[in-house]
């Protein structure tokens, strides 16, 4: 059986529509303070990596850049492709420690939820070496809430029993 990260294929093969329908987005403000950072030109070339079904990547490209979507699951990567339906959207099936991108070719990458999957070595080398001179790596995560409002109360029963029924990650 082929495995990933500690993870069957098979697991987040399942997962894909689930990550397609309930994963939030990322907001505008995430755009916001990376251009705080590095004005990233129209069009400029960044990278998501562990792109999923592209969330992170519909963000970039609706802000005007062209994207590299970088995923290890190919029934993910065709998800992000077939919902994006962009041709700013460039897929790469590979992982963070081989993403397949040229060398120095990107000006930013941005890795939204899984950058703790990572080979943190490996993946610094290949960040490096598809990065362009003044690159700039963009960690950025969604974070769940804890203040168990009663709406996440049963958001969260919601997510352990129809989402998340064959791993419970959050505990309802």
């Amino acid at each position: 059986q082929r495995r990933i990260m500690g993870n069957s294929w098979d697991y987040y093969d399942r997962l894909t529509e689930s990550y397609r329908r309930y994963r939030p987005f990322y907001p505008n403000e995430l755009f916001d303070f990376t251009k705080n950072i590095k004005d990233l030109r129209t069009e400029a070339f960044v990278a998501d990596i562990g792109c999923g079904t592209g969330q992170l990547s519909r963000l970039l490209i609706r802000h005007g850049l062209n994207v590299f979507g970088v995923e290890p699951n190919r029934k993910m990567l065709d998800a992000a492709i077939e919902d994006l339906g962009s041709p700013h959207f460039f897929p790469k099936l590979g992982s963070a420690e081989e993403t397949t991108i040229l060398n120095g070719t990107v000006e930013a990458i941005f890795v939204g939820n899984a950058f703790h999957w990572f080979d943190h070595d490996r993946c610094r080398r290949e960040f490096k070496r598809i990065a362009q001179k003044d690159s700039i790596v963009v960690l950025a995560w969604n974070l769940e809430r804890t203040d168990e409002s009663p709406f996440y109360t049963e958001f969260k029963k919601l997510w352990n029993t129809y989402i998340d029924k064959d791993q419970n990650f959050g505990g309802a």
